[in-house]
């Protein structure tokens, strides 16, 4: 009974709106009556397992038809099982999938999740919803991560102005890929900047946003759907802190987004 479980979870919640790889497209939906049910408890190759959202949340299954749902992304790491998603065709990918998930992390869920971000040079899709453009969907990648004394020297000399690092921190710059593939507001153009991405601890802290002058290239951009940048981003960051990681794209309190690393 609990393998049925597990296993009708596995399989049926790809059709679940609320999978944090994105929504599916609206005409698409369809309005239910479920119940969060919170008395159920779960094994996994029998150990006891919660399932818990990327911010330490609990996840309680939704009893639909009495059928037991979970999101597919978290019951599939549990068994071991690589998840990801194509936002262009809508697709949810268990496994290894079709395409070169090595190179872009498109089907293996890399980059997708604090607890898995992507290695430098690993290109990651996103799409966002923004106000005023509506769905931006394209691809990000750090290509290279300069850290400490050589990082201060480059920021030094793109501006005499720049400040030196605090007491006890470092500089890091991070040169990031950004392409931009549709915006779904006719003829507009998405802004790019290093203020767009956020530096965040290994413990799991933002730092602060800094405001200096970068190398170039700077990482500063208004693209068209179709057209690329490559720039600076500037970190501040501690040195006793040897695993940052960069996030982009977050939602308010935090979940989502794409995440990155700064070490290889």
């Amino acid at each position: 009974m609990k393998r049925k479980i597990f296993l009708i979870a596995l399989v049926a919640l790809i059709s679940i709106a609320s999978m944090s790889f994105g929504a599916l497209a609206a005409t698409q939906l369809e309005t239910i009556q479920a119940y969060l049910n919170k008395g159920l408890r779960f094994e996994v190759n029998g150990k006891a397992w919660t399932p818990k959202d990327d911010g330490g949340n609990v996840i309680y299954p939704i009893t639909y038809n009495n059928t037991t749902y979970l999101p597919v992304r978290y019951v599939a790491e549990a068994v071991g099982l690589e998840v990801g998603w194509d936002a262009g065709t809508q697709t949810v990918i268990l496994g290894k999938g079709s395409g070169q998930a090595g190179q872009t992390g498109t089907n293996t869920g890399v980059g997708q999740s604090r607890s898995n971000p992507a290695p430098i040079g690993t290109e990651v899709p996103f799409a966002v919803n923004d106000i005023l453009l509506g769905e931006v969907t394209g691809s990000i990648k750090v290509e290279e991560v300069i850290r400490g004394e050589e990082a201060w020297a480059r920021i030094g000399q793109a501006n005499m102005f720049n400040d030196e690092p605090r007491e006890g921190f470092e500089y890091i710059l991070a040169k990031i890929y950004v392409k931009v593939n549709s915006i779904e507001k006719e003829g507009a153009q998405y802004a790019i900047s290093s203020v767009s991405f956020k530096l965040v601890s290994g413990e799991g802290k933002d730092y602060e946003t800094l405001f200096v002058v970068e190398p170039d290239p700077v990482l500063e951009a208004n693209l068209y759907a179709g057209a690329s940048h490559s720039g600076w981003a500037a970190f501040q960051v501690a040195k006793t802190d040897p695993n940052p990681l960069i996030t982009f794209g977050r939602k308010y309190d935090g979940t989502g987004g794409l995440w990155f690393k700064t070490t290889k």
